[in-house]
């Protein structure tokens, strides 16, 4: 969807460190995928929250795997990791996020 949506909320106190994220898009209309710390309405809405931005098609380019090994970006006390497409795609869009809660 093109609003904002939670993918993730970390337990009461912690906080989330991405470890690897996979994007895919199943669909033939191509999306820029976002996935971000906080609840800004997109990932330009708080700098220094960005996780990743992909823009994914059928085609050319259905699936991208980031990893960071040791770790990668880390949000804040009780920050969600959101979700956003720049199309409403509504079940062709697979994110998958392997992270770590930190206190």
């Amino acid at each position: 969807s093109t609003t904002r949506a939670t993918a993730l909320t970390p337990s009461s106190g912690g906080r989330v460190q991405m470890l690897a994220v996979t994007l895919q898009n199943r669909s033939a209309t191509a999306t820029g995928v976002e996935l971000y710390f906080h609840t800004g309405a997109n990932i330009t809405s708080n700098a220094g929250k960005e996780i990743t931005e992909a823009f994914l098609d059928l085609t050319d380019q259905p699936t991208i795997h980031i990893s960071w090994p040791g770790g990668g970006p880390v949000g804040g006390i009780d920050e969600v990791v959101s979700i956003r497409t720049s199309g409403n795609i509504t079940t062709n869009v697979i994110a998958i996020g392997f992270y770590r809660e930190i206190s």
